[in-house]
């Protein structure tokens, strides 16, 4: 396995592959909005490539927030975090005002 970024100097290529796994490979939750995961996905276009990040409810896999740029720098992962604050501040609004 070669880093992706071998021009890349001063990072711990070991700690950086390296993450706990929080969800222990469960992806199943009982309610929604208590367990979300994130994806990146490139789009390769003859112009160039596409990254579409999301944020997905595992309770029913609803996308909960999502973003694109044609680069996968951190911008793009705080965007689709905010996206899906805000999505997930609609989804409670919306299901106080439901019941």
């Amino acid at each position: 396995y070669l880093w992706p970024y071998p021009h890349v100097s001063g990072i711990d290529i070991e700690a950086a592959r390296k993450s706990d796994d929080l969800l222990k490979r469960d992806f199943h939750a009982e309610e929604p909005l208590t367990k979300c995961v994130t994806d990146i996905t490139e789009i390769k276009a003859s112009d160039g490539k596409l990254y579409v990040s999301a944020v997905f409810d595992c309770f029913d896999s609803r996308v909960v927030g999502l973003a694109m740029d044609t680069n996968r720098k951190a911008p793009l992962c705080v965007q689709t975090l905010d996206v899906g604050k805000a999505m997930v501040s609609r989804i409670s609004m919306i299901n106080v005002v439901r019941f």
